[in-house]
């Protein structure tokens, strides 16, 4: 909580306006500097600030905007307003659906000419939602969450205790569950590789053409099968889990870890995927799955759900792909006529080709990035070395150091005389073009003094 005077305070990204009567109201943005001191603007300009316009557009269809900031909801004045669910965000209850409605509590953004909105709290400890558009939209939360900041936006899907123990009991007997995976995938790869024809092509990393089905080594085959443990079981044990009534998904006949794993159980195992391939209703699903596939397993507990970073889902995206692509061609090895190749080639399936518009913006992201060693990650926090701190740390750490540094120049000025400040000295480093602080990883300079060549610090 930043007081920038007895006006204005932000709060995380938040500018909160105080009335003359003690009221606070939400603004959206700088003011204009007409309606600023200049002391105000000074400060302003200095701080980032969310433009709640931006958000209210964002929220174009719905009443209620999310909000993740803790401290904002102590400070601010909150009321209580009864809300339904619907498809397009959370709506205001008219009095048509009460046995839907829910009550929350909510800060009130008026802006001009417009309707009013609210802001409703949906923190790191809150529900996490998917949302399974085709539109890359940035996530809202301060949650650790990886590569979902252009793609994997996780609001819709609300994780209880129980599903949490259902993700927990993944990692009992996790070898037979490799073993079988392992199992049905070698089969599935061998009989798709001797048996259908290779009548088309595909690009494979590099932008070369070769035959498709892709013929890969057996130390790929491996990797794959380690890769494919959480997306798999979340697939077999999807009905458990208290979210399984959202979406289309293709009839179950056979469990991939099931007692026994014969000719036919291989073969109904092989037709769920072919249809989630060729139907487009099941989409939502498949995208779904793959969103849920991001869950770290080596962090699993009974109060939260972590995610793998971007580097790490990039593997296992490309294990779905293999075992979707060999899983759904495995009919045609035993009596299904038809061929689905150019499904693939020609991605003329919309599951496939979400699949891989996401596994091509994850590579493209961490090409952009290898060489950062600090990351922007949207409004609320950012990442050092792939390791994530909020804002509000961030902050926190910084006075902290401040203060600290400051006591210990001020010790120093007893022996050497007149050393200057932090911020006489920031100042002037940033003030001279001359110099590019832009550091490489593999470039890291010994000392930020060693940064500077010329007289700024002298």
């Amino acid at each position: 909580m930043i007081d920038v005077s007895d006006r204005y305070i932000v709060s995380n990204v938040y500018l909160i306006f105080i009335n003359k009567d003690g009221s606070k109201v939400l603004r959206s943005g700088l003011p204009k500097d007409r309606y600023m001191r200049k002391e105000e603007a000074d400060v302003l300009k200095k701080l980032k600030i969310i433009d709640l316009d931006d958000l209210y557009t964002k929220y174009s269809s719905s009443d209620l905007m999310s909000c993740s900031s803790t401290k904002l909801f102590q400070y601010m004045e909150c009321e209580k307003i009864r809300v339904i669910k619907t498809e397009s965000g959370y709506q205001i209850d008219r009095g048509q659906e009460k046995a839907q409605a829910m009550e929350m509590a909510v800060i009130r953004y008026r802006t001009m000419h417009k309707k009013v909105k609210y802001l409703f709290y949906a923190g790191a400890e809150g529900a996490i939602e998917i949302d399974t558009t085709k539109d890359f939209i940035p996530i809202t939360t301060d949650r650790e969450v990886g590569f979902y900041r252009k793609k994997l936006c996780l609001h819709n899907l609300i994780f209880t205790h129980c599903d949490a123990q259902l993700l927990l009991n993944f990692l009992e007997k996790d070898s037979t569950k490799r073993e079988r995976i392992s199992t049905v995938l070698l089969r599935y790869y061998t009989e798709v590789c001797v048996k259908v024809a290779k009548t088309t092509y595909s690009r494979d990393r590099n932008g070369e053409f070769s035959p498709f089905p892709r013929e890969v080594t057996s130390t790929t085959l491996n990797l794959d099968v380690r890769n494919l443990m959480v997306f798999l079981y979340l697939d077999d044990a999807y009905e458990q889990f208290s979210f399984a009534e959202k979406g289309e998904r293709p009839a179950r006949t056979a469990s991939l870890f099931g007692e026994t794993m014969g000719d036919e159980e291989l073969l109904q195992v092989a037709l769920r995927f072919r249809e989630m391939i060729k139907d487009k209703r099941y989409v939502g699903y498949f995208t779904r799955l793959c969103q849920l596939a991001t869950i770290d397993t080596n962090k699993l507990s009974n109060d939260r759900v972590h995610f793998m970073g971007g580097s790490q889902y990039r593997y296992f995206l490309n294990a779905i792909k293999s075992w979707t692509t060999y899983a759904a061609l495995y009919p045609q090895t035993v009596n299904e006529p038809e061929d689905i190749s150019t499904m693939f080639t020609e991605k003329t399936s919309d599951t496939w080709k979400w699949l891989t518009i996401t596994y091509t913006l994850v590579v493209k992201d961490l090409q952009q990035n290898a060489e950062q060693v600090v990351r922007d990650m949207g409004p609320y926090e950012c990442a050092v070395w792939g390791k994530h701190f909020s804002r509000d740390y961030l902050v926190e750490f910084y006075d902290n150091l401040k203060l600290e540094f400051e006591g210990c120049v001020k010790s120093l000025r007893g022996f050497f005389g007149n050393i200057p400040s932090v911020d006489l000295v920031a100042g002037r480093l940033l003030d001279d073009v001359s110099y590019n602080v832009a550091e490489k990883p593999r470039l890291i300079s010994s000392s930020f003094q060693a940064l500077f060549k010329g007289h700024s610090l002298d």
